[in-house]
């Protein structure tokens, strides 16, 4: 049964009161519930199991081969920002994300920081638009 939440702190909420049994939500917002032992990781959305959590097998590993679900995180800039300025600041991103400090604190949260060109990024998303788009009208999904 679907049932709708505002938000993945609202659905955290119902888990942990016991008033659901399931929730897909980011690693990151329960792993301190899974370290107080509060709730237990099932399966990871990722091709690859998570570094954050080397244990927990992927949905991959259940049979669901395909299932390839990665939330991605980006910095977009205003349609017709200059060429110049796209590469100046990505190549600049890409450095700071490289940075100790910013993977030991992304990956305090449970991401896993990649740093890519503005190229790849946007085949991400187009294919991640594509494939969801798909997903949602063999599933009949509907907004609630």
């Amino acid at each position: 049964v679907h049932i709708p939440f505002k938000g993945s702190a609202a659905a955290v909420r119902a888990l942990l009161s016991g008033d659901i049994s399931f929730a897909p939500v980011a690693l990151s917002t329960v792993a301190a519930h899974v370290a107080a032992g509060k709730v237990r990781l099932l399966a990871v959305t990722t091709p690859t199991r998570s570094r954050q959590a080397p244990d927990v097998p992927t949905f991959g590993e259940f049979g669901f081969a395909d299932f390839d679900f990665r939330p991605q995180v980006g910095i977009v800039a205003p349609a017709g920002t200059p060429v110049p300025i796209v590469a100046r600041l990505s190549a600049e991103i890409a450095k700071g994300v490289k940075h100790p400090e910013t993977v030991k604190r992304l990956t305090s949260f449970s991401i896993d920081p990649v740093g890519s060109t503005p190229e790849a990024f946007a085949a991400i998303l187009k294919a991640d638009s594509e494939r969801y788009a798909r997903v949602v009208k063999i599933s009949g999904t509907r907004a609630d």
